[in-house]
This record gives structure tokens, sequence and C-alpha cells, in this order.
């Protein structure tokens, strides 16, 4: 049996989080969350996982800072990462602008299209990807 792909999650809402964990927890990813941005990134760091979803608003390390870190850690440099905001737009950039900028793997506004992020989940991870064995 092929192990099921281990995803990161960060958000600093809970809700949000049950959500994904049950769809990702469906479709057979494997899933394991922190509240903060420093906790998942220590996390990542102690076992890369497959792919990391996180908020823009995190706390004590947002969700553009948790980014440029792992693009910046060799070891985790190519984990795909998935970027949420609640905020469509704010005064100058906004958060659609910054995950381009930060080379987000996908960014999505809440409430976010559940299979639009497995799409773009399943497409960053490719034969990694459960539904790449159905």
């Amino acid at each position: 049996m092929t192990p099921r792909p281990r995803v990161l999650i960060a958000s600093h809402d809970r809700e949000a989080v049950d959500q994904l964990r049950m769809l990702l927890d469906a479709r057979g990813y494997r899933t394991e969350v922190e509240r903060t941005g420093p906790a998942l990134l220590e996390r990542a760091r102690s076992a890369p996982p497959a792919a990391i979803i996180a908020s823009v608003r995190l706390p004590r390390l947002n969700g553009y800072e948790l980014l440029c870190a792992v693009r910046a850690d060799s070891a985790l440099a190519k984990t795909p990462v998935l970027l949420l905001s609640d905020v469509t737009t704010e005064s100058g950039t906004t958060d659609a602008e910054w995950a381009r900028l930060t080379e987000a793997t996908a960014f999505f506004t809440e409430p976010m299209d559940p299979e639009a992020l497995l799409g773009a989940l399943s497409a960053a991870l490719g034969p990694q990807s459960p539904s790449a064995s159905n």
C-alpha cells in the first residue's frame, strides 16, 4: 500500500482547519495541524511534508514569511505551498499579488472551492497524489 501524502495545515481559523482536514483525509491525504507559522516551520523542517496549506494570517510568522522561509530552506524549497486568505483586497498589494510574488504554488480566497484546492494540490504533487493512483 502506498503511504498517504502528509500535508501540514496552519490556520488561525479552527473551522477552516476542521473543514480542510475532513476534505483531505477523505481524499487519501494524511493531515497534521499547527496553529502558528513558527510551529509549522519547525514541524516541516523536522520531517518534510508532501505539501503545506497555510493561512496568510498566521500569528507570529504570517503565511508569506512562512513561504519565504520554506523557499529559502534547501530541504523544503520544492515543497508545494498553498496559501489561503479570507481577505480579497487590501490597500496596496492584494493577497493574490503577494502570493504570486512570493511564489506560492496556489492561492485561494476563503471560502474556497474545495474541488479547486484538491485539483491544485493533486497537480502540485503529481504521481505522489492519491488521485494519481485512481
